[in-house]
């Protein structure tokens, strides 16, 4: 069996030009590979609403990849708002996240999920628990989909 280090120092010292050249060609793909990388992890930026008699929701998702962030804030009509932050993951078309909000002075964590159905968002509702202070989905609890939940894809505001 050859030492690598030792094949490679006898292939460079032989044939210098072909020893650059192997390396340089390895260099080309890596950053083709790494470019792949980057686009496949650009941030985009998607707006929701929803609208159900006098209360209204704005969801704000910034999705890279997989990992998904954002705003969420529920305005109750003649009640506190809910405002608070995203953050979780897509489990193929289901966004699994936990919501940590402001609501009535009290800082609280909720573990939500939403499915996506074509550009909108259903948020899924089922039994919850307390655990370590988060309000987390029952273990086996069946979360119910109704699209009577749903928010609406919007053009998002401005940026400045």
């Amino acid at each position: 069996m050859i030492n690598m280090a030792r094949f490679l120092t006898m292939v460079k010292q032989a044939f210098p030009a072909t020893f650059i050249f192997f390396f340089a060609c390895n260099s080309g793909e890596k950053q083709e590979q790494d470019s792949e990388i980057f686009i496949a992890k650009e941030t985009t930026i998607h707006c929701y609403s929803r609208i159900s008699g006098k209360d209204t929701a704005v969801l704000t998702l910034n999705i890279t990849g997989a990992r998904v962030s954002g705003d969420l804030t529920y305005y109750f009509f003649e009640k506190d708002r809910n405002t608070g932050t995203i953050k979780g993951e897509m489990s193929g078309d289901t966004l699994k996240a936990e919501y940590s909000f402001r609501s009535e002075g009290k800082e609280s964590v909720r573990e939500i999920r939403m499915l996506k159905k074509e550009v909108d968002f259903i948020q899924g509702y089922a039994d919850m628990e307390e655990i370590n202070g988060k309000q987390s989905f029952k273990k086996d609890a069946m979360i119910n989909y109704s699209d009577t939940v749903l928010f609406k894809n919007i053009p998002c505001p401005d940026q400045k």
